[in-house]
């Protein structure tokens, strides 16, 4: 590995553990900082047409400086509609285009506006308040966000290994990163979860936490947790243990010096993967082995992975041939979200 990507890797590790701590210190005072806050969250909510919720529902959370939707994630949510579940859409958008209220109005059951306050949790939980959810008549609640490229595959297959006889919350992949929990871009609930105490009394305790660091510490991570804690099963369709024995081959050579520095890249990654599984490092699946979840029939690719890389994964160059190899959707259609959105990142 080059001596400045080492230094790199360093100070990235330094960097994170500072802050990871830091966060752990602080995180109790921004929770009471945000129980302080008073100022209402919700700026408007469609009415529910009576029989609009049925028993599958999606709460999809949006963010556009711009307002407007995304061309995959028009595509995200059609294919919602296709698996049969109404959509709640809840927006921490500023506003939305006249046209994406058009778009939103023929496919979901109900649209949210809301202030930009506490990330997808604090939406999720405006629209469950908003709403309802669950009804009495809600079997299968799925929360969904839009920090993922895709779907690149149809779902269904990934739905159709939801069985809460075997589990009572899922998603589609997990994480061993600070504590053992579901990842929440997708989360499924089933009908025990629902009707818990622990369920409500979790929701009751969401608060509009000012950095995404924290809501993942608080609520993402404490989520999972608080249900461990009480005693429901937890299951990623994608596990990571499965996922990570899928990212390595055989031995990975040590590459000559005057190798393709493309190939060598994908030699340094699975390396990092074969250190971090020999010193029982967890890794994020969704950035550090993407390659492995497409291979599996993972439908999705991360947003963050390609707009920032903040793990530093080394073997993004081929990325658009992956999904050009997994995929009906034009890699061109991700291209044009990371004209708008990426900063010092060419695709």
């Amino acid at each position: 590995m080059p001596l400045i990507t080492a230094v790199a890797r360093l100070a990235r590790r330094l960097e994170r553990a500072l802050r990871d701590a830091l966060d752990a210190a602080l995180v109790p005072v921004g929770v009471g900082l945000a129980w302080l806050d008073r100022r209402p969250t919700l700026r408007s909510a469609t009415p529910i047409a009576e029989g609009a919720l049925g028993p599958k529902v999606v709460v999809f959370c949006h963010y556009d400086r711009a307002g407007r939707i995304r061309e995959d994630l028009r595509l995200y949510l059609a294919e919602l509609a296709r698996c049969g579940f109404a959509i709640v859409f809840v927006s921490n958008a500023p506003r939305l285009e006249p046209e994406e209220i058009v778009f939103l109005q023929k496919h979901c059951a109900g649209v949210i506006m809301r202030r930009n306050a506490g990330f997808d949790f604090s939406a999720w939980k405006d629209a469950l308040l908003a709403y309802g959810l669950p009804r009495p008549e809600t079997e299968m609640l799925v929360l969904a966000n839009d920090s993922v490229y895709g779907p690149l595959r149809p779902l269904w297959p990934a739905l159709g290994a939801i069985d809460f006889s075997a589990a009572d919350l899922w998603a589609l992949t997990d994480s061993w990163q600070v504590r053992y929990h579901l990842q929440s871009y997708f989360l499924i609930a089933g009908p025990r979860v629902l009707e818990s105490a622990t369920w409500k009394r979790f929701w009751r305790s969401v608060r509009p936490l000012a950095f995404k660091r924290w809501v993942i510490r608080r609520f993402e991570i404490g989520l999972s947790q608080a249900m461990l804690g009480a005693g429901f099963r937890l299951r990623a369709v994608w596990p990571y243990d499965v996922v990570l024995a899928d990212a390595v081959g055989a031995p990975a050579g040590e590459a000559d010096r005057d190798a393709d520095p493309l190939l060598a890249a994908g030699r340094r990654h699975e390396r990092r993967i074969r250190k971090a599984i020999a010193e029982s490092l967890p890794l994020n699946p969704t950035s550090d082995l993407w390659r492995a979840l497409l291979r599996r029939g993972y439908p999705f690719l991360k947003r963050e992975l390609l707009r920032k890389n903040p793990s530093l994964v080394s073997d993004l160059w081929d990325w658009r041939a992956v999904v050009a190899e997994v995929s009906e959707i034009d890699p061109a259609v991700i291209v044009a979200d990371l004209a708008r959105s990426a900063r010092n990142r060419a695709p």
